[in-house]
């Protein structure tokens, strides 16, 4: 028992450290359009976790422009201009719960005709702004948002062609400690305990 105690008190001094925690958003893969606006994603870490300190997200993806024509305004029509412009792809995390809700958002790309990877952190008001809470349990989900100019109501915008994202793979990623699983202690000390017996075995063994 004195043994198995030992053991436990030399795990204990070693408690989690943080590490970084992967999960892939499965459902984000293949074509993506303001279509999916709206839409949720899920992910899952398959854990939970006793504290998160950094939140972010990993896309591969290439992408259509968006397109359209700028007419002047409507006090003052012009001959029409044709624009092009590769936009970024945003990804949101909102907390719900009372008493802070409030949006994350992480931007990444632009992206275009040549496969680009790309991260952004998640952030909410500043980067310096960040609680985590509400991922402990390690699920989420996210939504899109897509970077469109946004033009005034008297601009004269006809012709509009919203790009397509074809994403290759997107992951969430976080800096975290992780809550042990219900058998990591035991399995530690039993560790522990082997080690223990096996250098008093050789000891014993040397002295003879």
């Amino acid at each position: 028992m004195a043994v198995l105690s030992a053991a436990s008190s030399a795990f204990a001094e070693n408690p989690a450290s943080a590490a970084s925690f992967s999960a892939a958003v499965p459902g984000l893969t293949g074509s993506v359009s303001m279509e999916h606006v709206g839409e949720k994603f899920t992910f899952d870490f398959g854990r939970e976790f006793a504290d998160i300190s950094r939140v972010w997200i990993e896309v591969e993806a290439t992408a259509t422009p968006y397109e359209w024509d700028q007419c002047g305004t409507v006090f003052d029509p012009q001959p029409c201009v044709h624009h092009v412009q590769f936009l970024e792809l945003g990804a949101i995390l909102e907390e719900e719960s009372f008493p802070e809700p409030g949006i994350f958002l992480a931007r990444v790309g632009p992206f275009g005709n040549v496969p680009l990877q790309d991260q952004g952190d998640f952030c909410r008001n500043s980067c310096e702004e960040r609680k985590w809470e509400f991922l402990l349990d390690g699920d989420g989900a996210l939504e899109l948002s897509f970077g469109v100019p946004i033009f005034l109501p008297e601009d004269i915008v006809i012709n509009g062609v919203y790009p397509v994202f074809e994403v290759a793979a997107a992951t969430v990623v976080i800096d975290a400690i992780s809550v042990p699983e219900p058998k990591t202690d035991a399995l530690a000390g039993a560790a522990l305990l082997s080690l223990f017996l096996a250098r008093h075995r050789f000891r014993r063994g040397v002295r003879r």
